[in-house]
């Protein structure tokens, strides 16, 4: 049985990936929400975890970068125009963010925290919960995640033909299942990814053969793409600012 570690065993990036491309909303990364940039919640959510060592943000932006050295991440290298085009895939540019953040801070993390600046109201507490987590069971990733609920479950999902015809994309297991309580559970992403640093670099993977998950309040895994989601996240920014300074 591989010894269990702790927090003081190992080294744990945080890694805020914020290009500056942006469709929907201009400079969405570093526009204001809540009276502070959007990528400061992130940071700041790093920053007071326990689990992580150190912070940084790969971008292709100069302005990006100067906005996250403000709140706390470190910005050593650029990341390649290449690497952060509208079609450029994201794991690619992961993997050349921790290659580079060994080589330039000689920081070579066991384990990398991927934070995205769109996930604003993620907790603190859940990062240290998913590291924990993939460190107790010696696993190679770990998310945060949140149960589908009865109308996103796979078995309840419509699939639309070529012909214009609409059928469930499972209707043996749909009609085998009718009550939500004997379904298998499934879930999506939260808001936080954990993974082990060969598999991010050498892989280009998030989540790999041995992932597990924490359990996290939906709310927090609001994803800021469109304007309406950026009302959104802002009114429970105002709120939780409200109700700390009650």
């Amino acid at each position: 049985m591989t010894e269990r570690r702790d927090l003081d065993d190992v080294d744990i990036l945080g890694l805020v990936p914020a290009r500056g491309g942006s469709k929907g909303i201009e400079k969405k990364n570093i526009v204001d929400v809540a009276g502070q940039p959007l990528i400061s919640y992130v940071l700041t959510a790093l920053e007071q975890s326990r689990a992580v060592d150190e912070i940084v943000c790969t971008t292709d932006s100069e302005e990006i970068a100067s906005v996250a050295r403000e709140w706390g991440a470190k910005t050593p290298f650029l990341r390649p125009a290449e690497m952060a085009a509208d079609e450029s895939s994201i794991f690619p540019a992961l993997a050349h963010g921790t290659e580079q953040t060994a080589e330039h801070l000689d920081f070579r993390a066991d384990y990398v925290v991927t934070a995205q600046p769109t996930y604003p109201l993620v907790e603190p507490s859940q990062i240290d919960a998913a590291v924990t987590k993939v460190l107790a069971e010696d696993g190679d990733s770990a998310i945060t995640a949140v149960e589908l609920d009865h109308d996103a479950h796979p078995y309840n999902i419509r699939e639309c033909g070529d012909d214009g015809r609409v059928q469930f994309w499972n209707e043996s297991e749909h009609y085998q299942y009718p009550n939500r309580q004997q379904k298998p559970t499934f879930y999506r992403f939260g808001n936080v990814f954990v993974t082990e640093y060969d598999l991010l670099v050498e892989k280009e993977r998030l989540e790999g053969t041995d992932n597990y998950m924490v359990e996290v309040d939906p709310i927090t895994t609001l994803d800021v793409n469109t304007p309406e989601d950026l009302n959104q996240v802002e009114y429970h920014l105002r709120r939780k600012k409200d109700e700390n300074n009650v």
